[in-house]
């Protein structure tokens, strides 16, 4: 009778493990927002629309929001690492450290 307690219980333990790893696996190949492009075309957008903004020429800051949109990809790696460096220091994973490496070539190049 344990035995096949146990049994049913390591067959439920597997089954729920497969449909996590689905999951996140469906999650990161079909979400919208996958990969860095999406975020930076968000944050290209965001700085775009506050350059464009009329507070943005009263207060001078039209032209700093401007290059801001420009170089965006650039402002996101140094942004990232302020956040991995001071608000995320113990914070370690596999996508972090794709993404450092990623970051890493796209500046080299």
């Amino acid at each position: 009778m344990a035995r096949t307690r146990d049994a049913r219980f390591a067959r439920g333990r597997t089954s729920a493990i497969t449909r996590y790893g689905s999951a996140v696996y469906f999650r990161t190949t079909s979400w919208p927002a996958n990969g860095d492009g999406y975020y930076e075309e968000m944050g290209r957008h965001g700085f775009r629309l506050a350059a464009e903004h009329r507070l943005a020429s009263e207060q001078g800051l039209a032209s700093l929001y401007a290059a801001a949109s420009e170089r965006f990809p650039t402002l996101r790696i140094a942004l990232n690492r302020v956040s991995d460096a001071y608000l995320f220091p113990k914070h370690n994973s596999p996508d972090r450290l794709l993404r450092q490496v990623r970051d890493e070539m796209r500046l080299l190049s």
